[in-house]
C-alpha cells in the first residue's frame, strides 16, 4: 500500500508540470470577459456559443524552465545534455508550485432585456495544484550533512496536492443602478466529478550528532481527501482495527456504473461571482470583482486518508551487512528494518463526507479610454489558495481597429518575478457577420523560447453575435 502511494505521488510530479492567469482576455470586446467580472455586458443583443468551441481555456506553469534543469555539456560532453541538479536546487524557492487548468463551455448564451443582461453557462471546469518544497534537492545533492541538528531538519514531505474536476451551471445578470455604475453577479451551482487533496503533509528527517556518532530519525504524518467516480475498496490489516493494507477499484466499477458514478453523484456545490464597473466621466472606467467564491461538499464515494508515524534508524554494521548480502550469515538487518517501518508507519481510512472550496481570484482594473475604441489599462488579479494570496499585475493596450477586428497587447507581472519575454501577451477577435472568433495568451511569445519559459496559457473560442437594430458603431467625440 505505501509503495503504491510513492509510486503516485512521484508521477503525479514528473507527469503534471505556476498557470499564468489568463489577464489580457479582461479588456476584450467578447462575452467570455464575464467570467472575470460579472458587471461587463455585452455589446450586442445577443450572443449564442458554439457548443464546446465557444470557450476553450488551458494553461500550465511551472516555477523552473527547461533552461534550469538541463544545460549543454563541454569538452568531451559538448553534444550531451547535463542535469544541473545544483541550479535547480538555487533556482528552487522554500515551497514551489506546478499548476495547471483545462475549462471547456459545453453552452453558452447571453441577451438584453430592458435594462438588464443575462447570462448562462454550462461548463466543464479542472484544475490541478502541487506545492513541493526544495529541501528533498537539497537532501540529495549535499545529503544530511546540511541538516545537522535539532532544529534544523529536512522537510522532504511539505507536499500539497490540490485537484478537482466539476461541471458548474451559473446563472448571471448585471444592470446600470446608477449614473455610470454598473453591478453583476453570477450564482453557479456546482456538481463534483473527482478530487484529491492534501489537508496536510510532512516528513521531516532529523540527524543527530552523538560525539561523531550520527543517528536519523523520520517523522512523518499526512491527511489526504479524495473523492472519485468509482467505488473504493478497503482492505483491512485485520477487521478489528482501523489501519489499511491496501485499496481495490473493481475493474467493471466504471463501466457498469457510469450513469450514477458521473452524472447522478452527490456531490454538490455552490459558487459565486460578484463584480461592479464604475465609469468616471467619458475617460475613465474603474472596476473590482470576485470570482468563485465557493465550495463543493463531497458525499459520493468519499474517502479520507490519514498516516502517521517515527522511524529511527541507528546504523548497521557494515562487515555485517556485507556478510549477509553475500550469503554468509543471515543478521536479517533487511528484513528487521523493512518490519520497523512498516509497524512505525499507520494509515487509517475515513468515509465522513468533506467539504472543498474553490480557488478564488479577486480583480481590480482601471482603465483610461484615448478614444471609445483605444484604451490603455491596469489590472491586478490575486488568487487565493494554499491559505496565501498570490498576486499578478497586468498592464494592457487595447484597440479597436474597425467595427470586425480588435486587438490587446499586455505586459504581466507575476509572483513578484520577471520573466524574460516571458509574460508579453496578445489577444484578437475577428468577426465576420455573427461569426466572432478569439484568441488570447499572456505568454504569446512562449513558442519563440520553449526551453526559457516556466508555463503558457491560451484561450479561444467561436460565437454567434448579433448587434442591436441601432448603429452600435457610431462614437462620441471626446475634448482632450
Amino acid at each position: 500500500m505505501k509503495k503504491h502511494f510513492f509510486n503516485l505521488f512521484v508521477a503525479t510530479f514528473l507527469f503534471v508540470s505556476n498557470v499564468f492567469a489568463q489577464n489580457t482576455l479582461h479588456y476584450m470586446p467578447i462575452h467570455q470577459i464575464i467570467g472575470r467580472n460579472p458587471a461587463f455586458q455585452s455589446e450586442y443583443r445577443l450572443f449564442i456559443g458554439i457548443p464546446v468551441l465557444n470557450s476553450i481555456n488551458l494553461g500550465l506553469s511551472t516555477d523552473i524552465a527547461w533552461n534550469d534543469v538541463f544545460t549543454r555539456g563541454t569538452g568531451a560532453y559538448k553534444d550531451s545534455l547535463l542535469f544541473d541538479l545544483e541550479n535547480v536546487e538555487n533556482r528552487l524557492a522554500t515551497n514551489n508550485y506546478v499548476k495547471f487548468n483545462f475549462d471547456v463551455s459545453l453552452l453558452a448564451f447571453g441577451f438584453w432585456i430592458r435594462e438588464n443582461y443575462f447570462s448562462f453557462d454550462i461548463s466543464n471546469r479542472t484544475f490541478y495544484r502541487l506545492r513541493y518544497p526544495r529541501d528533498p534537492f537539497t537532501f540529495v545533492m549535499k545529503g544530511n550533512a546540511a541538516f545537522v541538528g535539532e532544529g534544523n531538519a529536512a522537510d522532504l514531505g511539505n507536499w500539497l496536492i490540490n485537484t478537482t474536476n466539476y461541471t458548474e451551471i451559473a446563472f448571471g445578470l448585471s444592470r446600470k443602478i446608477a449614473d455610470g455604475l454598473i453591478i453583476g453577479g453570477r450564482l453557479k451551482y456546482l456538481r463534483g466529478t473527482a478530487c484529491l487533496e492534501t489537508e496536510n503533509s510532512s516528513m521531516k528527517i532529523y540527524t543527530y550528532d552523538d560525539n561523531g556518532q550520527y543517528a536519523l530519525k523520520v517523522v512523518s504524518e499526512g491527511k489526504y481527501r479524495a473523492s472519485f467516480p468509482v467505488k473504493i475498496f478497503r482492505q483491512h490489516v485485520d477487521e478489528t482495527i482501523s489501519d489499511i493494507d491496501s485499496i481495490k477499484i473493481e475493474e467493471d466499477e466504471i463501466e457498469n456504473n457510469y450513469t450514477s458514478n458521473f452524472l447522478g453523484n452527490n456531490n454538490h456545490g455552490f459558487a459565486v461571482d460578484l463584480g461592479a464597473t464604475y465609469e468616471y466621466g467619458i475617460k475613465w472606467q474603474f472596476s473590482a470583482s470576485i470570482t468563485d467564491f465557493g465550495f463543493i461538499n463531497w458525499q459520493s464515494n468519499p474517502l479520507t486518508l490519514e498516516q502517521k508515524g517515527t522511524f529511527n534508524f541507528d546504523g548497521v554494521a557494515i562487515d555485517s551487512l556485507f556478510n549477509e548480502f553475500k550469503g554468509k550469515k543471515r543478521t536479517g538487518y533487511a528484513k528487521m528494518y523493512q518490519d520497523s517501518l512498516e509497524k512505525a508507519i499507520t494509515i487509517a481510512d475515513d468515509s465522513t463526507n468533506f467539504t472543498s472550496w474553490l480557488p478564488s481570484s479577486i480583480y481590480v482594473g482601471a482603465m483610461y479610454k484615448f478614444t471609445p475604441s483605444t484604451n490603455i489599462a491596469l489590472l491586478s488579479r490575486t488568487d487565493y489558495y494554499d491559505k496565501g494570496f498570490h498576486p499578478t499585475f497586468t498592464f494592457s493596450f487595447n484597440t479597436k481597429l474597425n467595427t470586425r477586428l480588435s486587438a490587446s497587447f499586455t505586459y504581466s507581472y507575476l509572483n513578484n518575478n520577471f520573466e524574460y519575454f516571458g509574460t508579453v501577451g496578445m489577444g484578437f477577435t475577428l468577426r465576420l457577420g455573427c461569426f466572432q472568433w478569439y484568441i488570447a495568451s499572456d505568454n504569446a511569445l512562449a513558442p519563440l523560447f520553449p526551453k526559457a519559459v516556466t508555463g503558457y496559457n491560451l484561450h479561444f473560442g467561436m460565437n454567434l453575435v448579433f448587434p442591436h437594430k441601432t448603429d452600435y458603431t457610431l462614437e462620441p467625440k471626446f475634448d482632450f
